[in-house]
């Protein structure tokens, strides 16, 4: 398809009402290229992705609810054969590849997932999710597509010696992770996770993590009060051209001048409208200048900037040094006495040539919260190891391969008694929480 085709396409997938405006565009028409498409006024926006030939490879509409009216709703079976409709609707050979397999509740929307099944299991980052709302609107849609078929392991390990495999390398180290909306201490696995290849009496190292040592940054100085624009380097010569407020976070754009494309020499921020925070900052412009900043001088730059921009924060941030992550971008994540991690972190990227700051990116945390989460456990790392090993069971499941495309089979652990993927231990109470908690 031609420019002109996929963007015809595109419009009559989405279908955006009088009041959308177009958000972002990015044509390629290329062989194996994709294009994208946003539409969206201050309260939704629908998102549409296309391959090369017009193949839709995800939709997805966002707002701030998804809830329907009680007398609007259908029953699971009904969703389930609208499901079917919409999937041979853009994709009428489906089924001879793809085979329902599961449907998932995720808050107000049911996914319905079909997939490429081997050993009756399903082969990951392959298939199709279609997720409805309970009237059967069509919400979300992603395609992944079919990927050549795996190799069948001859011999697989027992889970008897899987069990007593982890017992023997798992640990478990203090940790603040987000659990339904609220911050909590818990005990999480180090750098050995109990997933093994289902032919192979071998833990999952995270060699990443093993590689990574964090620094203590320098202490927060005076701190004068600075506008939203005069952090994010806002000229006075810029104004804002749009401004959207969904799900309690404020997007801005500014720009010298108003056009059509607002991802063209434009600044975009996100601002958490019940905290204040600024949430993410990137400008869409080429700035060019004459310095040459090495490593230590970028560094100080996103410091400085960290200051004004997350003071409240920024007192418990400490730097990510990872030898495979290189400048001008860096890693920040929140750690609490006691060099407690949590799961939050802000990056920083820097203009080498002007100094100035070109993105940032955090999410929303509650700093009162934090501050109030306690330091110290009521239970031991080897208390909750017990109870982590009391509840762990294996399955087998398809994981993706070290090559593109390629799958390996493997054994992931879950709770046996709720048959959810385990998480973490609660280190006040012992309570054993999954990942979908």
């Amino acid at each position: 398809m031609n420019h002109h085709q996929l963007k015809e396409r595109a419009l009559a997938i989405a279908k955006p009402s009088k009041s959308f405006q177009i958000m972002f565009e990015e044509i390629n028409a290329q062989p194996g290229e994709e294009s994208l498409f946003i539409w969206g006024d201050n309260q939704e926006s629908i998102k549409v992705q296309l391959d090369y030939d017009g193949t839709l490879k995800s939709y997805f509409i966002s707002k701030e609810s998804y809830e329907v009216p009680v007398d609007k709703e259908i029953s699971q079976e009904e969703r389930y054969k609208l499901a079917e409709q919409f999937l041979l609707q853009y994709y009428p050979n489906a089924l001879a590849d793809f085979t329902f397999y599961k449907v998932e509740p995720i808050d107000e929307i049911e996914q319905f997932h079909y997939g490429q099944l081997v050993m009756d299991l399903p082969l990951a980052n392959a298939g199709i999710i279609i997720g409805l709302d309970k009237a059967g609107n069509l919400v979300e849609l992603m395609h992944m597509g079919k990927l050549s078929e795996p190799e069948i392991p001859k011999k697989l390990v027992g889970k008897k010696a899987l069990y007593e495999n982890a017992k023997k390398h798992i640990r478990m180290r203090l940790a603040i992770a987000e659990i339904a909306g609220q911050l909590r201490l818990i005990y999480e696995l180090d750098d050995v996770y109990p997933v093994y290849q289902a032919d192979i009496l071998e833990p999952v190292i995270n060699e990443q993590r093993c590689n990574i040592h964090y620094e203590i940054l320098p202490s927060l100085g005076a701190n004068f009060s600075r506008s939203l624009e005069d952090i994010i380097g806002v000229s006075s010569g810029m104004q804002i051209i749009d401004e959207i407020t969904s799900n309690n976070v404020k997007r801005i754009v500014w720009a010298e001048k108003k056009g059509e494309d607002l991802y063209e020499d434009t600044v975009h921020a996100r601002i958490d409208m019940n905290t204040g925070q600024l949430l993410s900052m990137t400008w869409f412009k080429e700035r060019q200048g004459n310095l040459q900043l090495n490593e230590k001088e970028a560094l100080q730059n996103a410091v400085t900037f960290l200051q004004h921009a997350a003071p409240e924060m920024y007192p418990y941030l400490q730097l990510e040094v990872d030898k495979n992550r290189q400048y001008p971008r860096f890693m920040f994540r929140l750690i609490k006495a006691q060099n407690i991690k949590t799961h939050f972190m802000v990056s920083v990227t820097i203009n080498c040539s002007t100094g100035d700051v070109e993105s940032f990116h955090g999410r929303p945390i509650d700093m009162e919260q934090f501050e109030h989460v306690p330091s110290v456990p009521a239970i031991s790392a080897q208390q909750a190891k017990n109870i982590f090993l009391a509840h762990l069971d294996f399955r087998l499941e398809w994981g993706m391969g070290n090559a593109i495309g390629s799958s390996v089979l493997r054994y992931d652990c879950y709770d046996k008694k709720t048959g959810k993927v385990l998480g973490y231990i609660d280190a006040l109470d012992g309570t054993v929480i999954t990942f979908q908690d």
